[in-house]
């Protein structure tokens, strides 16, 4: 029987979570609401996988370590590199700048109160349209003036317990209204 290959299993463990990273990450930025298994479940995959993905290119690099120096060590590399290194770099910290200038400020619940929470921050985050959100609360006999009020001023409202109705919103958007584990 052969030796088991270190290297070759951390080389394909990286590439198969790359893909599961990359198909998880498509689909949680289409915000499909025909999602299999919803978006929440995404999310979960995505965050665990990419740790998983993080952590085996660390080893991947460890294990790659002397192969990498040696590129560095020879000059003519250095000077043949420095256009693509000076590139990639550049186009990787461009990418990085956009997306955290373009993302949103507030992107569902974080860990803090629901309560202080608007209709607009809900639906954000569970990729539902606040009308679909209002609909359903309607449906529950729970009047929203302005999608821009927080959960607490819309349930005194209503004359309801903040905590009932995050409760009737946990239901129409879990995604939303969970405090999220990690980034995303």
């Amino acid at each position: 029987m052969k030796k088991f290959n270190t290297r070759s299993f951390v080389s394909l463990l990286l590439s198969f979570t790359f893909v599961v990273s990359l198909v998880s990450g498509i689909v949680m930025w289409v915000h499909s609401p025909t999602v299999v298994f919803g978006l929440g479940v995404w999310k979960h995959a995505h965050m665990y996988v990419s740790a998983v993905m993080v952590l085996t290119a660390i080893v991947h690099f460890a294990l790659n370590w002397s192969l990498y120096c040696s590129y560095w060590r020879r000059k003519p590399a250095i000077q043949s590199w420095r256009w693509e290194f000076t590139t990639a770099a550049l186009l990787a910290a461009a990418v990085t700048a956009v997306a955290m200038v373009s993302a949103p400020a507030k992107s569902g619940r974080s860990g803090g109160d629901p309560s202080q929470m608007n209709l607009q921050q809900i639906a954000q985050a569970s990729g539902r349209s606040v009308e679909k959100i209002i609909d359903s609360l309607g449906k529950e006999n729970v009047h929203v003036h302005n999608a821009a009020d927080s959960l607490q001023k819309i349930a005194e409202h209503n004359q309801w317990p903040v905590e009932k109705l995050c409760a009737l919103l946990e239901r129409e958007a879990p995604e939303a209204m969970r405090p999220s584990r990690g980034p995303h």
